[in-house]
């Protein structure tokens, strides 16, 4: 319930994720990378961690559930997505 609550106040605060561009970055059975606006949402649903290395504009990100930080350099960011 903790999670629903979170990612709730997070689509509050972000109207981009329901109201600007969606652009797909990664797609497989397992991992699935969008972007609306400037933000980045990443999803894990296996039962193994899983890096995933995606194209975006350089910048620091900020994981919004996680609070990790992550940089894009050259075009690309590396991510490492915990299992499900």
């Amino acid at each position: 319930m903790q999670l629903i609550a979170r990612l709730g106040r997070i689509r509050a605060c972000y109207k981009e994720l329901a109201w600007e561009d969606y652009r797909e970055l990664h797609l497989t059975t397992g991992q699935f990378v969008f972007a609306r606006g400037s933000l980045i949402v990443a999803v894990n649903n296996d039962n193994q961690a899983a890096d995933v290395r995606i194209s975006v504009p350089d910048a620091d990100y900020v994981g919004l559930l996680s609070g990790q930080r992550a940089q894009a350099q050259g075009g690309f960011m590396d991510l490492h997505l915990g299992p499900d």
